[in-house]
This record gives C-alpha cells, structure tokens and sequence, in this order.
C-alpha cells in the first residue's frame, strides 16, 4: 500500500512538472496514467483540463473540471490549482492543427478542410478522430513472443498494420465489408448528401475493434482486445458527420493518393521498427518510449487515412502521425475505452 501510494504522488508530481513546462501532451498521457491506476483524483482532473484548454480542446477542459467538482476531497498535502481558464496557446508541441480554444481564436496558419462549421461561423472545440492510450509498463515475455499468434483471430477479421481498400490483409473480413459499405454510401452521398447512419456504425465498429487490435499487436498494450465493442485501455473516438461534401466524395481516391504514398514511404521504416520493438520488448520487457510513441502516431495516422477512405469523415486527414482531425464530442471523465459510435457532429457541407 505505502509503495502504492508513493508511486502516486511521484507520477502526480511529475504531471504537476509538465504543466508547469507546457509539455501539454505529456501531461495529458500522464493524467490518463494515474486515472487508470489509481482511480479518480481531484487534482488530476484540474491538471489534465489545463493541459485540454492548452492544446484548445475546451469541452474536454469543462468535462474534467465538472469530474473534479463531484471529487469533493482534495489531494493530501496539496492545494488544488484554480480553475483554468480556456486560451488560445502557440502551437502545442505534437499537434498538426489545434481547434481553436472557446472564446478564443483560431491560430495562426494553414486550418484544415471543416466544411460548413467555419462557414457557419463555430468554434470547433474537439476532434473528428482521435486514437491514444497511457504506456504499458512491463510486459509479458511469453506473450510478447507469441503476440501475432495470440492476435490472429483479431488479424482476420479487421487485418494487421497499414491502410488498404478491402483487397488485402490490412483491412481483414470485417474491412472488406466496411469497404464494399463505402462504395454504396459514396452513391448515396452524391444524390443526398450524407452517410446513413446505420452504415455509418458499421465503419466505427470496423475501426474502433481495429484501433484495440493494433494496439494489443503492436505491443502498444498487454491487455487482450474484446471481440466487437468492449472495454480497452485505449481511446478512439470518432464524430459522426451529419452532411459530407459531394464533390470531394466523387474525387476522394484522387485526393487521398499523396497521403496514401507518403504514409506506404513511412510504412517501410515503420516495418522495421515493428521488428525491432518486438524484439527489444521480448529481451527488456518494456516497449521503448520513443518506438513506443512512433507506432502509436502510425496507427493514428492510418485510422484517420481509413476514415477519409472509407468517406466516414471529410477531414483530409494530415501528413504525418500526431495530429487530430475535425471537431467530436469529448468523452467523459478519464480515458474512455474504445466505444460506440458518438451523437451528432455539427453539419458539413
């Protein structure tokens, strides 16, 4: 109990440290880290909401703030830090784009393709798509070793690492079906403008199961994926887009061919990464950080890339691994586990 408890305060102080350094992410990774381990805690939610309004996700920001209100304890020994007040930062390390804070402005520089919520003239405060968990610690040896053959069921259904178009193994049985899915919704989207709903849960289902995959292949977590929706260690959250472009839908496999070669160049480091991790984990028993953030950010990337494929959203989805897309609603309280699909976004054109 006294080793638990001093692992705490050393975790809280250094996620007191990042918030104090503006290392926004980090604090971020870290909160979600001693939510999920020790349980919910006063101060971390106010820590982990200035990290939110710092990186412009103000609705986050408000959910944490509420989560700390219900915690009428304050932690031992330590004064709760005020209220943050959201704003509008210089460009956080790790992000392609920050939304804009609420009540603030938009930062300077290129924004990505939003539809009608600019026109409209609102403040997006979230992400379309968004995929990240806490490090797993040490890992298993044996199960490290045995990992792609304790993965395979997981593997068949919705395939292994990298972005296909339902013709081959990185999309699996379940990834063809949401491909063949995406075909009929592209005629349904030029006559009418939207994705119906109900196919539409089928692409989430299909990418959230595949988020839980990856990260269980990968060495990302230990923890073994459920089969369909379920609990995991791991956040994906995806906005369902009320109104789609007609005429980036009708040129969307044109669009997409510059990301999809960068990201197939990446692929090829990301390989050899992949074996190298396995087996640095196999002899030290922990997945080392830096592969470990790199092959978190690959499967972010490749999440949104399938998104924009398969036309779930309309966000070009950015170059590289560590930036969002678009606007979604913000989950609840600490890190959620991969879940069902989210309410309504605000309409696109």
């Amino acid at each position: 109990m006294a080793m638990d408890q001093f692992d705490r305060m050393a975790r809280l102080d250094e996620l007191r440290a990042q918030v104090r350094d503006g290392q926004w992410q980090e604090g971020v990774a870290s909160a979600n880290a001693l939510l999920e381990q020790h349980g919910p805690q006063r101060e971390v939610y106010l820590l982990r909401s200035q990290c939110f309004s710092a990186l412009g996700l103000g609705s986050l920001a408000e959910q944490d703030r509420e989560s700390a209100e219900r915690l009428t304890e304050p932690s031992p020994g330590r004064a709760e830090p005020p209220p943050p007040t959201p704003t509008t930062p210089a460009a956080a390390p790790g992000l392609a784009w920050q939304p804009a804070a609420e009540g603030g402005t938009a930062p300077p520089g290129p924004e990505p393709a939003m539809g009608a919520e600019a026109a409209a003239g609102g403040v997006p405060t979230g992400m379309a798509l968004w995929y990240d968990m806490a490090p797993p610690g040490r890992q298993s040896r044996w199960k490290t070793g045995f990992r792609w053959l304790l993965g395979l069921p997981h593997v068949l259904i919705v395939g292994g690492p990298g972005v296909g178009l339902g013709a081959n193994s990185s999309d699996g049985v379940l990834g063809s079906v949401a491909s063949l899915v995406a075909v009929f919704a592209w005629f349904t989207i030029l006559f009418t403008g939207r994705y119906p709903r109900g196919l539409w849960g089928l692409g989430h289902l299909y990418l959230s199961w595949r988020a839980r995959a990856l990260a269980y292949l990968l060495l990302l977590r230990e923890e073994y994926p459920p089969f369909g929706e379920g609990e995991y260690p791991a956040l994906f959250q995806m906005e369902y887009q009320e109104r789609h472009s007609r005429w980036t839908t009708f040129f969307r496999l044109i669009l997409a061919i510059p990301n999809v070669l960068v990201f197939a160049l990446a692929s090829i480091a990301w390989a050899f990464l992949m074996f190298f991790s396995w087996v640095a984990t196999l002899f030290a028993g922990r997945h080392p950080e830096g592969l470990w953030r790199f092959h978190v950010g690959m499967v972010r990337w490749s999440l949104c890339l399938q998104a924009y494929l398969l036309l779930l959203r309309d966000e070009y989805p950015p170059f590289g691994f560590a930036g969002p897309i678009g606007v979604a609603r913000p989950p609840a309280g600490p890190a959620e586990p991969v879940g069902s699909p989210a309410g309504p976004a605000p309409s696109t054109a």
